[in-house]
């Protein structure tokens, strides 16, 4: 389970779902730009049964920083660990981009998407990262509070 919140952490932390070639039209939206702070988060591990984990700060923390352009720079603990990410963020539909360039246990540059959701000054993001013969599929939610 540890492996699995740190990798949680690598994400985004987060949230490392997917990998895509860089899209021309993607922007970065101007209501997204600001320094967020994580509240919550949640992982369900959808295995038989389900599993389902939920976690708040000081056991977790998060601040993730979108700037207008179109940097990002995120640090976190877990369990006593410091991680941090640095990079590109773009935002297309409901679809929060991250080209990571560095970071903690970063090699070569990643690309992480997340499906998110604006509601006032909260940004919610959703990863689904799918299984495979050794692990299960995972969806990690994430949900920050703008500062």
């Amino acid at each position: 389970m540890k492996n699995l919140l740190s990798a949680l952490l690598l994400f985004s932390i987060l949230f490392t779902v997917g990998c895509d070639d860089d899209d021309a039209t993607a922007t970065e939206d101007a209501s997204l730009v600001g320094t967020w702070e994580l509240t919550s988060g949640t992982i369900v591990i959808h295995s038989t049964p389900e599993e389902t984990v939920t976690f708040t700060p000081p056991e977790v923390s998060n601040t993730l920083v979108l700037a207008d352009d179109g940097s990002y720079a995120e640090n976190g603990t877990f369990e006593g660990e410091i991680q941090t990410f640095s990079g590109t963020w773009s935002a297309t539909d409901n679809v929060l981009t991250f080209v990571v360039t560095s970071g903690t246990e970063i090699d070569e540059t990643e690309t992480w998407l997340n499906n998110y959701t604006l509601s006032g000054d909260v940004l919610t993001l959703v990863a689904e990262e799918a299984g495979d013969e050794e692990e299960d599929a995972v969806t990690i939610t994430l949900v920050y509070a703008r500062q």
